[in-house]
């Protein structure tokens, strides 16, 4: 997971479902939990890490590139 100035980013993979993200809404609430589906591999630090408050790098690869592209956080990735 990521925690930004803003929410709470967590990977759904394998290992994890939207249940756990619902559960991580109620706890941390008020705070936005942001879920971003990961389509292979395990953990979302694998492919996004926070550098700065809400500033995030992207992996120089094509599948993390793809990924972060398909989530809420396109706009504020860089790679």
């Amino acid at each position: 997971m990521i925690v930004t100035e803003h929410e709470i980013i967590v990977g759904l993979s394998r290992r994890s479902n939207q249940a756990g993200v619902a559960v991580m809404a109620r706890v941390f609430a008020p705070t936005p939990v942001v879920a971003v589906s990961l389509m292979r591999g395990l953990h979302l630090k694998c492919v996004v890490t926070q550098l700065q408050g809400d500033t995030l790098v992207v992996a120089d690869d094509e599948y993390a590139i793809e990924t972060s592209r398909q989530s809420p956080l396109a706009d504020r990735a860089v790679g």
